[in-house]
């Protein structure tokens, strides 16, 4: 049976991993910022804007999730592990959020308190945050940098992790398939890449079923050239491009399909129509140097080893 999600149990051991070592540093709450890490320790997951949203682990007491009023009926739906939501009316703004949340962290007895902290100014967003930060209004907190135990935490995947990333890969590798079926001659890559997602995505929701939902995007699979098509294919990070496919292109692709918030990243390199001894020469080159750098693959070796072996 096909897994769609981690188990309530998963979240809880992190929390309790968080916890433990809130108690270790001498520390009465975490106070992360980053939706990423939000994510990984609730399964709760959001659109960051420019409105300041967080979550509190005190050491003792609820797991707090403080942001926008338009989160509050969000929350419940996606999570039992955060217990209590306070939010704040971000139109007019007569108040400003920062001052909201030090009025909230003082109702959780947290205001003269140790708190661990991801991001010192209390609050991030896709776009920055501008405005006073939370250190300024909680003068009597003591806040410790934490910004790496989550991050830390996140580099070593459970079993329950590499099954959702396994799953991931099945789907991602049609979409794949199904791109390199419909590039033609004269076609524009974007159209090539919405045929392909529509596909993949379809397939994928009436194979797992009812009860899949993509938790961290908004469709279930993304595949795409992302412009990376003949001259454009030597940019590593292009966005686009106004011509369409041509005899002889080289294409770069990539995809990834969300499964319980997990996405693996396939990326490959095609040709279309036959080769010439050039690009058969390089294509023979990368496949080189990717075999030497999975044949580095070993418990204890650095990935700068691999990398250096797979250049060599």
């Amino acid at each position: 049976m096909v897994k769609f999600s981690l188990s309530e149990r998963e979240y809880e051991r992190r929390v309790e991993k968080v916890r433990k070592v809130l108690r270790r540093r001498r520390l009465d709450a975490l106070y992360l910022t980053n939706s990423t890490s939000i994510f990984y320790l609730t399964g709760y997951s959001f659109i960051t804007t420019e409105r300041p949203a967080a979550l509190i682990i005190p050491l003792d007491g609820k797991i707090t999730f403080m942001g926008p009023l338009l989160e509050k009926d969000h929350v419940p739906l996606k999570t039992r592990i955060i217990e209590d939501v306070k939010t704040y009316v971000d139109y007019p703004g007569e108040k400003h959020p920062i001052d909201y949340f030090a009025d909230f962290l003082k109702e959780m007895k947290l205001a003269n308190k140790r708190i661990g902290i991801d991001n010192k100014a209390g609050a991030a967003g896709i776009w920055g945050y501008r405005g006073p930060p939370i250190t300024k209004k909680l003068r009597g907190a003591k806040f410790v940098d934490m910004k790496d135990l989550i991050p830390s935490m996140r580099l070593i995947k459970s079993e329950e992790e590499i099954t959702l990333i396994r799953e991931s890969a099945k789907w991602a590798n049609l979409a794949h398939s199904l791109l390199q079926e419909y590039t033609e001659e004269g076609l524009w890559d974007v159209e090539v890449a919405l045929a392909a997602t529509y596909e993949a995505s379809t397939i994928m929701k009436k194979t797992l079923g009812p009860e899949y939902e993509p938790l961290r995007r908004s469709v279930p699979v993304s595949a795409g050239f992302r412009g990376q098509v003949g001259e454009m294919s030597a940019i590593p990070h292009s966005m686009a491009t106004k011509r369409v496919i041509r005899k002889g292109d080289v294409v770069v692709t990539g995809a990834s399909a969300d499964v319980g918030g997990y996405s693996c990243e396939l990326e490959r390199t095609m040709i279309v129509g036959k080769p010439t001894a050039k690009q058969k020469r390089y294509f023979n080159v990368m496949v080189k140097a990717q075999e030497a750098a999975f044949n580095t693959f070993k418990p204890g070796v650095k990935c700068s080893e691999r990398d250096r072996q797979s250049n060599d």
